[in-house]
């Protein structure tokens, strides 16, 4: 339609992104036992090399996972994080 949203009223905050692939998507999916760090949920998460709730918006775009896990397994580790544990 060549209609865009992109007025104020359609700006939502990092936090609000960051809960819209978390907890609210598990809601809206009706999935209670994904979207949090919670004894009993499924442990499927990511580890990244800064924090998006507070770093420059114009490095959002150049985040690099360093670790995901899935159900609790490592299936993605950089191995940065040990790097810097042994430093």
């Amino acid at each position: 339609s060549g209609h865009r949203n992109l007025g104020p009223h359609q700006t939502i905050s990092r936090e609000e992104a960051l809960s819209m692939w978390t907890t609210s998507a598990a809601s809206v999916m009706e999935w209670p036992e994904i979207g949090s760090l919670a004894a009993g949920s499924y442990g499927d998460l990511i580890v990244t090399d800064k924090d998006l709730t507070t770093c420059p918006q114009d490095e959002i775009g150049k985040t690099r996972a360093l670790m995901t896990m899935v159900g609790g397994r490592i299936v993605y580790d950089s191995g940065e994080l040990r790097s810097a544990s042994a430093a």
